[in-house]
């Protein structure tokens, strides 16, 4: 069985197959390297503790499933790489993790195609996958991150000089031997990679690799360049740096900026290399997770010093450009042509139309549109085709031009006309009808039951007939104060801009970390937009005001700056501003409940993960001014982003993506069975350049606002692609023998074959 194997392996290098799939449409070229990238599996709770109690109930989550699925359908894959975190969050036995690693093995495996002979998976830990030894506890009675086992069978056995391991502190049981670091090469390519190793061991959320394991990288990465210094090599770690773009806080990844961190050894290492390409999983917590419509969002370049490189060149870029305005929300008041009532959130009951206007925003996105009210509920259908407010529904627009006619023709439109008549229609998903919105209430003044009315309609191509209802028909006006936006007088340049807020009291900038807002001696990037007020960005999300007037990240929000002249005042004076100036000082002000708060630099439930806040001062305001007793923990003093002059280009990381274990407000209640919005990472190695692209395994559409795009736009990464003269498969096989007689290519007969062309049982094989 094994020389059949042997012998197949052998036959695929000698002759070039053709791709059973298309990856990069531009090329009819096979890959050199096809990887399926997954990361943070989490199976935790009751899929490896069940409540039976038998080991055989362990399962995995169904998304993964799924994904693993959708990769066998579509794709040929020579690799599948794990970005960690398979387990968490529970004490089990060891027999049931054990049952757990069998179900992945035998899961992974069956994504390849069928005629692989060699299925590799490479899996890596990270900072959860101790957890399921002993939660968060010690001394851990097994090793709960040993996958070697699965891999020396699966891709070869490993020598000594390719694996680092450290001790990790065991408690009362002593130390415990981790693999903290290996290398393989699989196909010619290079891979090393980073385990969560012995600081992780004691803790979840000690976000440190050891020195001695990133000084194993360092010299490892120098060996294998050593040979041949263009080779494309990839790094595969499960904690990013802080500074990766889209990452959701700068303390969800390693801190980098601290030349004292293991961290900063680390990127300074891997900078050496301009060829290689680091894979991570890890931050696919809040909304920031998903990658919204390129792969690039979570793509990030840097230099030979280890700064960010911010800039797309003919190396680095999009695979293609969306089409302008695919992607754009805009206010508008939306009236029922026959009563002229306008379309809105009943907060009491559900939505309806009303006398009193009530904006709503449209977002308008390759042809669809979602339509969110005021009170940020969504249009949705739902049971028997009514409409409701709730997470959003993909809404089409058909243009009714003659509305006196006894039957509507109507016709699909992708932009609005102020003025014009349409039909807003939905498709309701359990009977795949489409359903025209109508002004009539149902079970009216019910409170949540209450819905809108609709009327099913047929859609034959792109046009719509239905019988004349003058209760089907809606309008869309500019929502007031839409036509002439108040903007600051002569700030073009500040209307909208990225700076740093610096706190006077501590001496610290505004931050968010691991929990929620902050402030830390990391300068966070701040942006600053104007309409009416000031909205601040932080990262993708904005600074927030709740109750007790506490700040946070959080929903938009609009914020009064107060300028702060005399520093040394006893009692200080702040006055209402439309602009500012960098180097001024500051008050934010925001208001709840009709009161208003000057953001402060004092935390609140401080580690407690979301319910971490940052307290403020409540202030009053006469006459645009605020006079307080002097505070400088109130007192922000707006400062400019540093210029980086970027250096040499070097490496660049990319996100592997979320199999998704919880919810978020865009994607609602997950199952275990279900995790609705599921990215992963496809990477495709050519001889000239390299595709990457995070497709969708899960649902896509618009949620709450958040448009998820069917297809991700790839990343192209154009240079000549070199790597290793030896498969990595090859070099670790025993030689071949057989029963029935090896013979070299004079024809005489050799005891076992070595290196070189062999014939065996009447067929070429090239034995390495």
């Amino acid at each position: 069985m094994y020389l059949t194997k042997r012998l197949v392996l052998a036959l695929l290098m000698l002759f070039s197959i053709a791709p059973l799939f298309a990856q990069d449409p531009n090329t009819t070229k096979k890959p050199l390297l096809t990887i399926g990238c997954l990361s943070d599996m989490h199976s935790e709770l009751s899929l490896i503790n069940p409540v039976s109690g038998k080991v055989e109930d362990v399962r995995l989550r169904g998304t993964i499933l799924n994904t693993l699925k959708g990769m066998y359908e579509n794709e040929d894959l020579d690799l599948i790489v794990l970005g960690g975190d398979c387990s968490s969050d529970v004490t089990i036995p060891k027999a049931n993790w054990e049952r757990l690693r069998d179900l992945m093995h035998e899961a992974f495996r069956s994504a390849f195609r069928p005629e692989r002979t060699r299925r590799p998976v490479i899996y890596i830990t990270g900072n959860h996958d101790y957890e399921v030894a002993n939660f968060d506890k010690i001394p851990k009675p097994y090793n709960a991150a040993d996958y070697l086992p699965i891999m020396t069978e699966d891709i070869y056995e490993l020598p000594e000089s390719e694996k680092f391991y450290e001790d990790g502190d065991n408690g009362s049981l002593g130390k415990m031997k981790l693999l903290a670091a290996f290398h393989y090469v699989i196909n010619g390519f290079d891979f090393v990679m980073l385990n969560c190793g012995k600081n992780f061991f004691q803790s979840a959320w000690n976000y440190n690799y050891s020195f001695e394991s990133i000084e194993w990288v360092d010299k490892k990465l120098d060996e294998i360049y050593a040979e041949n210094p263009n080779k494309t090599v990839f790094f595969v770690l499960h904690i990013p740096f802080g500074d990766s773009n889209s990452i959701s806080a700068y303390g969800k990844g390693l801190d980098c900026n601290n030349t004292s961190n293991s961290a900063y050894k680390l990127k300074q290492a891997l900078a050496k290399h301009p060829n290689l390409i680091m894979l991570y999983g890890h931050d696919h917590g809040t909304n920031t997770a998903f990658i919204r419509s390129k792969t690039s969002q979570r793509v990030t370049r840097y230099d030979t010093k280890g700064n960010v490189i911010s800039s797309f060149d003919d190396t680095h870029m999009d695979a293609y450009e969306l089409e302008e305005g695919t992607t754009q929300s805009t206010s508008y008041l939306i009236q029922s042509v026959p009563t002229g009532q306008y379309l809105c959130y009943d907060s009491s009951n559900n939505i309806e139309t009303s006398a009193t206007k009530q904006s709503c925003t449209v977002t308008a996105d390759a042809g669809t549109f979602t339509i969110n009210t005021a009170a940020s509920r969504d249009l949705h259908i739902g049971s028997s085709g009514r409409f409701s407010g709730g997470t959003a529904s993909p809404i089409t627009l058909y243009r009714v031009d003659d509305t006196s006619a006894a039957t509507y023709t109507a016709t699909k439109e992708t932009k609005i006309e102020i003025g014009a008549t349409y039909l807003i229609t939905a498709v309701y998903s359990s009977d795949g009808k489409t359903y025209a919105l109508s002004n009539q209430l149902y079970s009216a003044d019910q409170g949540d039951p209450q819905r809108m009315q609709s009327k099913a309609v047929t859609v034959n191509g792109n046009t719509v007939s239905i019988a004349a209802d003058a209760n089907l028909l809606w309008t869309f006006a500019k929502a007031e104060g839409e036509e002439e936006p108040e903007e600051p007088q002569g700030t073009e340049n500040l209307t909208k801009g990225t700076f740093l807020l610096w706190n006077e009291g501590n001496s610290k900038y505004l931050d968010i970390d691991a929990n929620n807002l902050c402030t830390s001696d990391n300068p966070m990037r701040c942006t600053f937009s104007y309409s009416n007020g000031f909205s601040i960005a932080l990262s993708t999300r904005h600074l927030h005001i709740g109750s007790g007037g506490r700040f946070s990240r959080g929903d938009e929000q609009q914020f009064e700056l107060y300028r702060v002249e005399d520093m040394d005042a006893t009692t200080m004076t702040a006055t209402k501003v439309n602009t500012f100036d960098v180097g001024g000082h500051y008050l934010i002000v925001g208001t709840n409940s009709g009161t208003r708060y000057a953001l402060s630099n004092t935390l609140y439930n401080a580690g407690q993960g979301d319910n971490q806040r940052v307290e403020s001062q409540q202030v009053t305001v006469s006459n645009n001014t605020i006079s307080f007793a002097a505070n400088k923990n109130i007192i922000w003093t707006i400062k400019e982003v540093p210029a980086v002059i970027e250096g040499t280009p070097s490496f660049f990381s990319a996100f592997m993506g979320s199999m998704r274990y919880y919810n978020n407000s865009i994607e609602g209640d997950v199952s275990v069975t279900n995790s609705k919005i599921v990215q992963a990472l496809m990477v495709y190695i050519y001889d000239d350049h390299i595709y990457l692209q995070v497709k969708n395994y899960g649902d896509h559409g618009t949620f709450n606002g958040i448009t998820i795009r069917e297809e991700l736009v790839p990343y192209v990464v154009n240079r000549v692609v070199e790597r290793s003269h030896t498969t990595g498969f090859d070099t670790h096989i025993p030689t071949v023998t057989t029963t029935k007689g090896i013979f070299d290519l004079q024809g005489r007969r050799v005891k076992e074959a070595r290196h070189g062309v062999y014939i065996v049982d009447n067929h070429k094989v090239l034995v390495k």
